[in-house]
């Protein structure tokens, strides 16, 4: 997921401004999705058999945290290929279950952020 306004990636900032490589609205963002990681399950992870997937080891984001390039996390902030490795394009979300409705899972997260 990114957040883009007028074309323009704004979930992407300054390594120079901010250790993460993340602008303040994509620290912002990030931070309130995070902060409703528990609630959006709800709606990413329907189903009991949901968290049965979710388990440590299966790079499913079974932890409440969040890292750059961790697999285990269940936010990870990542960089596609042709962007530098000090700057943030965008995160996953790894908890996102086959049988919920995506739509109400993106509005969930959308929402928290």
């Amino acid at each position: 997921m990114s957040l883009w306004e007028n074309d323009q990636n704004v979930f992407m900032g300054s390594s120079k401004d901010n250790f993460h490589g993340m602008s303040k609205t994509g620290e912002q963002f990030l931070a309130g999705v995070y902060h409703h990681l528990l609630s959006i399950l709800a709606f990413t992870a329907p189903h009991p058999n949901s968290y049965d997937r979710i388990q440590p080891d299966t790079w499913s984001g079974a932890y409440l945290c969040w890292g750059k390039e961790n697999r285990e996390a269940p936010l990870r902030t990542a960089c596609p290929p042709g962007v530098p490795l000090d700057l943030v394009s965008n995160f996953e979300i790894k908890s996102f279950d086959g049988c919920a409705n995506p739509h109400l899972g993106l509005a969930a997260i959308v929402a928290a952020g």
